[in-house]
């Protein structure tokens, strides 16, 4: 992957999955079993719900995407009890909007973003 110059082992969401959620408060209950699972280790929690710095970046979209591992006997006998693995928690309404965003603009952005337009103007200022 070219942003880890060739390091594949800093990869962190090869495995991903995506949960939607009815609520926000649904969403934070996950977040606590997730936090309380004696087997799970969490390597990383990035908040774009809160973090308007963050959502910008993404052209937006709130979600929060924790890496964890999953340490236990059968990952441990499997050799993957290091393996990061992407988990994406988001809000049935905001995955509605994800889903219909032009997937052609979104990946201009994300191959732009912080890039300038013509008049000087940010290119993430466009996606808002």
């Amino acid at each position: 992957h070219e942003v880890y110059a060739g390091e594949v082992a800093r990869l962190c969401d090869v495995v991903r999955q995506e949960i939607v959620f009815d609520s926000v408060s649904d969403l934070c209950e996950c977040l606590e079993a997730l936090r309380s699972d004696p087997e799970i280790t969490i390597t990383r929690i990035k908040d774009s719900m809160t973090k308007d710095e963050i959502a910008e970046e993404k052209g937006g979209c709130r979600q929060i995407k924790v890496n964890f591992c999953i340490r236990n006997s059968a990952t441990r006998n499997l050799g993957v009890d290091f393996h990061i693995t992407e988990l994406i928690l988001s809000v049935k309404e905001m995955h509605q909007i994800k889903q219909n965003v032009d997937l052609e603009s979104y990946q201009a952005f994300r191959e732009t973003r912080g890039a300038e337009v013509g008049l000087g103007i940010p290119l993430r200022r466009l996606f808002r």
